[in-house]
C-alpha cells in the first residue's frame, strides 16, 4: 500500500518525531509513506496542488494541527482560514482519507462573542471532516467535542497518543549524563524536568512554588519557547530572577535529538503539572526513560491513567498538591517503582508500531 502522508517536519512545531516515527512504523508492516510537507506559505493553490499530488496513491493520510493550515496570525480569521485550506486539501482527495486531529479548540469560552465564534467554527471544522474516512484523535474529550457539534460519531475513533520504545542506556549515555550532571552543577541534586517547549499552559509556576523549599531539588526546564509564547518566557526568566530561584532552575533551550537521551535519563523525576493539554506528545517521550511522572489530574492524564498509565496525579494549579506527590516518590521506593512498571506496561501495548497496524486495518477497510 502507498500512503501520502501530510505532515509538518518543522521543528518548531515539534511535529518531526512523531512524524517520522509513524512513517517509519507504516513502512516496517510493508506500506510505501510518501511525506508531503505542508508549505511554509499557506495559500489555496498551494493545498490544491496538494491535494492532486497526494491522490497518486492508494490512501491518505493527514496530521491536523491548525497552524499546518495557515500562517495568518489575527485570532479571528487564524481557525476560519485553516479551516478553509484543509477544506480545499480533502476536496482534491479521491482516495480513502485517515485524519489525526491533534488539538481541538474549546466552546466553553466566558466570552459571548468568542463563544460564538468558537461553536460556529466547530460545527464546519465537523462537517469538513465528515468527509474523511475515519477521524483520529488522541484524548477522548476532543472526541466528544467533534461529535456535539455534528462530527459522525461512527467516524471519529479515540486512540491513546503512540509512544517511542523505552529507551536503554549504553555506556555512553551513561557516561554523557554523568558529564552533563557535571557542567550543570547538578551532580548530588535531584532533577526535576518538564520537558517540551515552554508554554504557559504547562504550568510552570505551580513548579516553581512547589520546588521553592524542597532540598537539593532542581527544575530543569527542557526546551526553549513555543513560538507563540515568547512573551510568556520572558515573563518566566523574570518570575525565576523576582524569586531568587536562579540556582534552582536551569534552562536547556531546545534539545538536539542527539542530546535528548543525556537530558532524560539525567532526570530523576518528570513533572506535568499542565492546567490543559491536548494528547501530548512531550508526556509521551518523557514515559520511555524508566522515571517516574508526577502530572496534574488533567482529562488527557487522567484518560491515560484510568487505562493503566503509571503517573502520581495531583490537583491542577495546587502547588502544595506537586509538592507532596514529587515527596511521595521520594521516600517511597516501592511506590516509585510501581508508577515506572506500570507505565512501561502501558506504553508497550500502545507502540507506535501497534498504531501503524490499527491504521493500516482501517486505510484498508
Amino acid at each position: 500500500m502507498i500512503i501520502s502522508f501530510f505532515s509538518c517536519l518543522d521543528e518548531k512545531v515539534g511535529f518531526p518525531f512523531y512524524s517520522l516515527s509513524l512513517a517509519h512504523a507504516l513502512e516496517k508492516q510493508g506500506a510505501t509513506v510518501n511525506i508531503v510537507q505542508a508549505p511554509k506559505r499557506k495559500s489555496m493553490f498551494r493545498f490544491f496542488r496538494l491535494g492532486n499530488r497526494m491522490n497518486m496513491a492508494d490512501a491518505a493520510l493527514i496530521q491536523h494541527e491548525y497552524s499546518f493550515f495557515s500562517d495568518n496570525r489575527i485570532p479571528i480569521l487564524f481557525p476560519f482560514l485553516s479551516l478553509l485550506h484543509f477544506a480545499v486539501l480533502l476536496s482534491r482527495l479521491t482516495i480513502p482519507t485517515v485524519v489525526t486531529v491533534h488539538e481541538v479548540m474549546s466552546s466553553h469560552i466566558t466570552n459571548p462573542a468568542k463563544r460564538f465564534a468558537a461553536r460556529l467554527f466547530l460545527r464546519f471544522f465537523s462537517s469538513v471532516l465528515n468527509r474523511c474516512h475515519r477521524i483520529i484523535v488522541h484524548t477522548d474529550r476532543f472526541r466528544d467535542i467533534l461529535v456535539r457539534h455534528g462530527a459522525d460519531e461512527h467516524r471519529v475513533l479515540f486512540v491513546p497518543h503512540p509512544f517511542p520504545p523505552p529507551a536503554q542506556p549504553s555506556v555512553r549515555v551513561n557516561e554523557a549524563v554523568h558529564n552533563f550532571r557535571q557542567s550543570q552543577d547538578l551532580e548530588h541534586k535531584t532533577i526535576l524536568s518538564i520537558f517540551g517547549f515552554v508554554h504557559a499552559r504547562k504550568g510552570y509556576e505551580i513548579a516553581l512554588a512547589a520546588i521553592k523549599n524542597l532540598d537539593n531539588c532542581v527544575l530543569l526546564i527542557a526546551g526553549g519557547p513555543h513560538e507563540n509564547a515568547k512573551t510568556y518566557y520572558d515573563k518566566l526568566l523574570t518570575m525565576i530572577a523576582d524569586q531568587g530561584m536562579q540556582d534552582k532552575v536551569r534552562i536547556l533551550q531546545y534539545i538536539d535529538e542527539k542530546d535528548m537521551d543525556t537530558v532524560m535519563f539525567s532526570t530523576d523525576i518528570f513533572l506535568i503539572p499542565y492546567l490543559e493539554a491536548p494528547g501530548s506528545g512531550s508526556l509521551c517521550r518523557m514515559s520511555v526513560y524508566h522515571k517516574p511522572l508526577v502530572a496534574t489530574d488533567i482529562p488527557t492524564v487522567r484518560e491515560l491513567k484510568e487505562r493503566g498509565f503509571g503517573a502520581e496525579l495531583c490537583k491542577p494549579g495546587d502547588s502544595h498538591g506537586l509538592r507532596e506527590a514529587i515527596l511521595n516518590i521520594l521516600n517511597n521506593e516501592t511506590r516509585k517503582n510501581q508508577l515506572i512498571h506500570e507505565t512501561d506496561r502501558f506504553i508497550e501495548e500502545h507502540s507506535y508500531e501497534s498504531y501503524a497496524r490499527f491504521l493500516l486495518t482501517i486505510l484498508k477497510a
